[in-house]
């Protein structure tokens, strides 16, 4: 029937494009095991777990309640889109200001959560957390394929993505593993933009208006990262435990008041999800 065979395709596109998305996250492992040796491939896939763990984490919780939502919506295109943009917010409200004290307090975390060892770490993480930002807004594109049905084109920037992957890897492995992570970031800002100028179009919306969406959010991200550094200038500490604890306390403490004092949208709408009163 109709029915049958345009879900084989749906089916068929979806599994085409989670083969190639597989080594798309997994072909800077193999390429690193090979070219710069166990060693170094150690000390990037611990740096690369570190940063996903939180955007992970965030987007398996939201994509159990978005995708469904966005599902029932596709065929309202203006609830749909606002639908996502919420989504887009919510991921990013709790995403951003984590990569960006990852980011910044990436040598008392590992000093603390992994040991000294484990140093060379650091600045490979430090540059992962801010690839982590953007790749936290493109997750809900992946919902918007799939809840419209457009596995195929899915699929289609998935083959585009993995000529540009091949290509970064070739350029980034010859300066080592820093110009490796450089190419990644590239790599991602590329398909993220990619990603986000086509699922816009679903919506008749446009790319800028997409990260307009979440530039508040950055915003507030940034000025919470401003704030953690000057703690770290007027008040320098020795011990990993207290920079970190310090750190992260003034973080937390600068982002709730930034979102409560500007009545930060998204914030309100997190607040009222949780049931707590505004």
């Amino acid at each position: 029937t109709p029915c049958a065979v345009q879900m084989g395709r749906y089916a068929i596109y979806l599994l085409g494009f989670g083969s190639l998305n597989y080594w798309l996250r997994n072909g800077d492992n193999l390429a690193i095991g090979k070219f710069l040796g166990s060693h170094a491939l150690g000390v990037y896939a611990r740096a690369y777990s570190l940063m996903l763990l939180p955007v992970g984490n965030i987007s398996s919780v939201l994509g159990q309640v978005m995708f469904p939502a966005l599902s029932h919506l596709q065929n309202d295109q203006p609830r749909f889109g606002r639908f996502y943009l919420t989504a887009t917010r919510l991921i990013a409200l709790v995403s951003f200001p984590m990569m960006t004290g990852m980011a910044l307090l990436a040598a008392p975390f590992v000093n603390v959560l992994l040991g000294s060892k484990w140093a060379e770490v650091i600045p490979i993480l430090s540059i992962l957390s801010f690839v982590g930002l953007a790749q936290a807004i493109i997750v809900p594109a992946g919902w918007v394929y799939t809840a419209l049905g457009r596995t195929r084109t899915q699929f289609q920037i998935a083959i585009v993505l993995v000529i540009v992957f091949i290509t970064a890897m070739v350029v980034g492995f010859r300066f080592g593993m820093l110009g490796w992570i450089y190419a990644y970031a590239v790599f991602t800002g590329i398909g993220g933009a990619l990603h986000l100028h086509i699922v816009g179009q679903y919506m008749n919306m446009s790319l800028s208006a997409i990260l307009r969406s979440v530039a508040k959010i950055a915003v507030m991200s940034l000025l919470m990262g401003a704030a953690i550094l000057g703690i770290d200038t007027a008040c320098p500490v020795r011990s990993n435990a207290v920079h970190l604890a310090v750190g992260t306390t003034t973080g937390i403490l600068v982002y709730l008041a930034l979102c409560v004092s500007t009545r930060d949208k998204t914030f309100l709408e997190l607040m009222k999800y949780a049931g707590v009163k505004k």
